[in-house]
């Protein structure tokens, strides 16, 4: 964002995301960034979520222009929390509700009326997107999960990594438990980005938004979110599921149960209220691990995929955060085949990221 806040470094004055400010219902003032091209019309509105340590900013600087130059109007929230949409002086952590509500409340009151958005969530915003989508709250025509955590959360990816990667977990838990994701390069770029790509001095100035961005924590002990605690959900049409992108997926996820050693070494850098955003810590007494029990089938799988929109799952064999185990987890859980995106978690960002938006954009066109 320039020194005054209006807008995005970089971008030409023509095709430049607006930075707007939000009074939600929900208490919050949410910044947001947007662009609607000329004579978009009626035309299918996309919503654009991130994750840990990201804001808005994160879409804004390559996808929203990308995209409103293909004709969509565009939308990038900051979620409850960042340096955007801040909380009360105090508050040390959100709960994955409160960030599920501000969305339902954002689609609601901010995209115009009647709007039915696709939701396209990255890491943890991919699973903000599915408590969204999962609620029946609000009318969407897609939900794209980007390097999205798991359904059973990050705890999996790490406990494979702790005995195949040793050092690499380590970095893990450096980059998130003690945030040095927005301090040290040589962690940030092993955990978020490819060895080559984008370059040191880019990355430098993510990482200054990490830190800002990282400073408030996720609550994840209200990560059980019932279909009761929601009225009337609502029914979507699902297109024809012969197209690739739905085809069944017998996808075998090869990852092994986490023994109790993993556990151990989870909880113990993990309670609850940190700030260790991606990685859920163990569940308290009564409370129930993603996704609730109740809401997977007696196949595994989600048993609300009769009245869902449709859904992308991508993601990159390259990710360090969410891996192709957890990749293939998440395509399992929603009966798709998962597309295999370019670069590393930061796929939105890397030098690669036009490659990716194509991609997504290729099956945003197939179901709108």
């Amino acid at each position: 964002m320039d020194p005054k806040g209006n807008g995005v470094r970089g971008l030409s004055a023509s095709a430049q995301p607006v930075r707007q400010v939000a009074e939600l219902k929900t208490g919050l003032s949410m910044e947001y960034f947007s662009l609607t091209p000329a004579g978009a019309g009626t035309k299918t509105p996309l919503l654009f979520i991130h994750g840990s340590f990201h804001g808005g900013w994160c879409w804004a600087e390559h996808w929203l222009p990308y995209f409103a130059d293909e004709g969509y109007p565009v939308y990038a929230v900051s979620l409850r929390g960042t340096t955007g949409s801040p909380q009360a002086e105090g508050v040390k952590s959100v709960k994955l509700q409160e960030h599920t509500e501000d969305l339902g409340a954002f689609i609601s009151e901010v995209l115009p009326p009647g709007s039915e958005p696709v939701l396209v969530g990255h890491s943890f915003g991919g699973m903000y997107a599915q408590k969204v989508a999962e609620s029946g709250k609000v009318p969407l025509k897609g939900l794209a999960m980007l390097c999205s955590v798991a359904p059973s959360g990050n705890s999996g990816t790490v406990g494979r990594y702790i005995f195949s990667q040793p050092f690499l977990a380590w970095k893990i838990v450096l980059a998130f438990v003690f945030k040095k994701a927005g301090e040290d390069l040589g962690i940030c770029r092993t955990v978020f980005f490819s060895p080559d790509s984008p370059p040191d001095s880019k990355i430098e100035e993510y990482m200054a938004r990490f830190k800002a961005d990282g400073a408030i924590g996720l609550d994840v002990s209200d990560v059980s979110i019932t279909p009761s605690s929601f009225p009337r959900p609502i029914k979507h049409d699902r297109p024809n599921t012969s197209t690739a992108y739905y085809k069944s997926s017998r996808l075998e996820s090869k990852s092994p149960p986490v023994n109790m050693k993993a556990q151990t070494l989870r909880r113990s850098i993990s309670p609850r209220n940190m700030s260790f955003q991606d990685l859920d810590p163990k569940p308290l007494p009564g409370a129930e691990a993603i996704p609730s029990q109740n809401l997977m089938g007696a196949d595994g799988c989600a048993d609300w995929l009769d009245r869902a929109p449709p859904l992308l799952v991508a993601g990159t064999p390259q990710d360090k955060v969410v891996d192709l185990p957890a990749l293939q987890e998440t395509a399992k859980f929603y009966k798709v085949e998962a597309l295999m995106l370019n670069g590393a978690h930061e796929v939105m960002l890397e030098d690669c990221w036009k490659e990716n938006a194509e991609a997504v954009k290729t099956w945003i066109d197939s179901v709108v």
